[in-house]
């Protein structure tokens, strides 16, 4: 509790200190001061190639043109941009979607079918690309055929 303490912590990376005997409340605010800090600090937009997508206000953009996804294509999209490069399988999105409420095949296909239709049919090249045997990834240069 001495300043040397604090000044030694503080410049070892603290981002707060609170010494015995404390409030409750203090303890309290500081925790949820910390909180905000972080969520302030929190960078919520992915970025891959020409898309673009706001974690946080579950906007979408491609070439900086707003696009509207439905909800589960939203999170198809979200966990394709995040494991980017990575191909993700159909058994990884349907888990990461469903969990262990498993839907069919045709469900998952329906869904990247509605996906496809709003980030790939309007523009030139289609990002979205189908590995056989693999699964899904995300082109990071534009695809110049349909898989």
């Amino acid at each position: 509790d001495t300043l040397d303490d604090k000044l030694i912590g503080f410049q070892q990376v603290a981002d707060d200190y609170l010494t015995k005997p404390f409030a409750l409340e203090e303890l309290w605010v500081r925790c949820n001061a910390l909180a905000q800090r972080h969520l302030i600090n929190c960078d919520h937009t992915l970025v891959v190639g020409p898309l673009t997508i706001n974690k946080q206000t579950q906007q979408v953009q491609r070439d900086k043109k707003e696009i509207e996804i439905q909800p589960i294509p939203m999170q198809i999209l979200t966990i394709l941009m995040e494991a980017h490069p990575r191909a993700v399988s159909r058994s990884e999105l349907c888990d990461k979607i469903w969990g262990e409420d498993t839907t069919d095949s045709d469900s998952l296909r329906s869904h990247i079918y509605q996906l496809r239709k709003a980030i790939d049919k309007p523009f030139n090249n289609p990002l979205i690309k189908t590995l056989h045997g693999i699964g899904f990834a995300l082109a990071c240069n534009p695809i110049k055929d349909t898989a």
